[in-house]
């Protein structure tokens, strides 16, 4: 199984109204957020499509998934701070 990271938020949360699922638990590296998804030709196709300015998706369901994702990055980045004891990345 070949894993595509991606940091680019606004394309995870179309990829998850597409239906594609994280293959592993997003990690934290400084201030940016990596998405691990299976790699496909179909994830390769929308991944195309979204850059082409072609995606189409139900306005709700993407504000949803964006909400839902940082609200995840968000406990993320916290839950990290208060475990090196600061807001200041290592």
């Amino acid at each position: 199984m070949t894993i595509r990271k991606i940091t680019e938020v606004n394309l995870v949360a179309y990829l998850k109204c597409k239906g594609f699922q994280e293959a592993e638990p997003p990690k934290v590296t400084g201030p940016f957020v990596t998405f691990y998804l299976e790699d496909s030709p179909e994830l390769k196709k929308e991944i195309e499509t979204y850059f082409s300015q072609k995606a189409l998706v139900e306005p709700m369901a993407m504000v949803e998934s964006l909400r839902l994702i940082k609200s995840k990055v968000g406990d993320m980045k916290r839950n990290r701070e208060s475990r090196s004891g600061g807001g200041q990345d290592e």
